[in-house]
């Protein structure tokens, strides 16, 4: 008996197609159904209709055909067949920021969950598991070691502008990476496309802290029994009465103003630009104290792919759409 070499092909079958059918066409040897399995990352994708097995005349090798549409299904797209020209159109499904999963297990059951997207710019972010990203902008997509989602399930911000004004578009997106009681920490990156390729810049926090300790000074000061802390940016000053802080909690001899990764940090992404939130946490020897303030700064993104915190200013008490009141 001759021996068949099967090979997956991924010109893959819309529908279960019967034997007749396939057998329309010349050069077909033989048709056989099969139970295979297909999986991503190690774990199963159920299969609503089984795979055809399919040998050419005189070939060497069997061809192994899936079914598309329960498997791109799985993976976030619609699929749609045109008798008139016999042709496949993909689609990702339709991204909403309301409810994208009604749940994690929702979520959990999709190989490549889509987790943001800006169809007027054809971008679309995927999940990996466990951890990574693709990123799709038009007819390019890359894979991205990036942790995209907090356990709280918050999702990715995306916006597309001309950051570094070289008249092309660049995808910035904030990635919620850690959160908890009082925390709730970015991470941003800024992607440039090109014709054939997705180049990514982060802002990692050694360099936005590193700007922020050469930007902002503080002092304490004590005047007629109210406690004052006082944050001098480029020569303005400004004054935030501590004196409602417990005494317990607030000494001046022993207190320091510390931004640092475990204060709240986030980006939000408003017309075109990016607005870095950073809160302002009093610290003493005996520990972590109330945040009283925030730091907020406009981030500036220049073609050399580096970035520059402007109009750095003082927001106090936090503002009310900051999740350092939450």
């Amino acid at each position: 008996m001759k021996k068949k070499t099967i090979i997956l092909v991924v010109g893959i079958l819309l529908v279960s197609i019967g034997s007749t059918t396939i057998f329309a066409f010349s050069g077909i040897e033989s048709v056989r159904f099969i139970d295979s399995k297909i999986y991503l990352n190690e774990n199963p994708i159920p299969l609503s209709d089984p795979s055809a097995l399919i040998a050419k005349e005189g070939a060497n090798s069997a061809l192994a055909y899936v079914p598309a549409r329960s498997l791109l299904n799985y993976l976030g797209f619609s699929v749609d067949w045109d008798a008139d020209d016999s042709s496949i159109h993909l689609r990702p499904k339709p991204f909403t920021t309301d409810i994208l999963y009604a749940s994690i297990a929702e979520f959990q059951e999709q190989a490549m969950p889509l987790i943001g997207a800006l169809d007027s710019e054809g971008v679309y972010l995927y999940a990996l598991k466990p951890e990574g990203a693709v990123l799709v902008h038009k007819n390019i997509s890359k894979a991205f070691n990036w942790s995209c989602y907090s356990p709280r399930f918050i999702m990715p911000q995306i916006q597309a502008a001309d950051y570094d004004h070289d008249g092309q578009i660049e995808i910035a997106l904030s990635l919620n990476n850690g959160s908890g009681a009082g925390i709730d920490i970015d991470e941003l990156h800024i992607v440039k496309p090109s014709e054939d390729n997705l180049t990514d810049y982060q802002f990692v926090p050694d360099d936005y802290f590193k700007q922020l300790d050469e930007m902002v000074s503080y002092s304490f000061s004590n005047n007629n029994g109210h406690v004052y802390l006082h944050i001098s940016i480029e020569n303005k000053s400004t004054d935030i009465d501590l004196t409602s802080i417990d005494a317990s909690i607030l000494k001046v001899d022993d207190c320091s103003v510390t931004i640092d990764q475990g204060i709240v940090r986030f980006f939000l992404h408003e017309d075109g630009k990016i607005i870095i939130h950073g809160g302002l946490e009093i610290r003493t020897q005996n520990g972590e104290g109330p945040i009283v303030a925030e730091l907020s700064a406009t981030v500036d993104f220049s073609q050399q792919g580096t970035f520059k915190l402007v109009n750095l200013e003082v927001i106090s008490p936090p503002s009310a759409y900051s999740p350092l009141l939450h």
